[in-house]
């Protein structure tokens, strides 16, 4: 089974305020939602200075793309 999909914001990055508040409410928008179509976030967190968050990996999923 494949490990989990991974969202990092490099220490780097995350210096900067207006990417770490976005980053940050991104993670918050995400783990509010709830629909079976939406992979449910799994863990966030940061290791230092360096900001991530995960869910599970889909495999064998059918995507299409509207253009």
């Amino acid at each position: 089974m494949p490990g989990p999909a991974l969202k990092v914001l490099l220490a780097e990055v995350a210096v900067e305020e207006r990417a770490r508040d976005g980053s940050l409410r991104e993670i918050r928008s995400m783990s509010s939602l709830h629909h079976p179509n939406i992979v449910k976030l799994g863990d966030s967190g940061s290791s230092g200075a360096t900001f991530y968050f995960a869910w599970d990996r889909i495999t064998n999923a059918r995507t299409e793309c509207a253009n």
